[in-house]
């Protein structure tokens, strides 16, 4: 059995550690036939542990989630600088 090909993100984003990709899926409507493009994004944050080793942690969102993901994370940081003085 020959290796697929790896599937590649339609394009990726970085800021320091942290990456977001967006992919590109093919669904068929079992009804029809069609098929159709969705997308998702992973969000990937990258940090390496005590003995210097690359760690990641990802989670994806669909689109409709980015908007609310983005407004909560920009609350948290807002409480976080006001908590710690950041």
């Amino acid at each position: 059995m020959a290796d697929e090909p790896k599937q590649k993100p339609v394009f990726t984003v970085r800021s320091g550690k942290v990456k977001a990709a967006v992919w590109a899926k093919q669904h068929a409507n079992t009804e029809t036939g069609e098929v159709t493009t969705r997308h998702n994004v992973s969000l990937t944050a990258s940090w390496r542990d005590e003995q210097g080793a690359w760690h990641d942690s990802t989670v994806y969102l669909w689109p409709d989630q980015l908007l609310p993901a983005a407004a909560l994370l920009g609350e948290v940081f807002q409480r976080y600088c006001q908590i710690y003085n950041a």
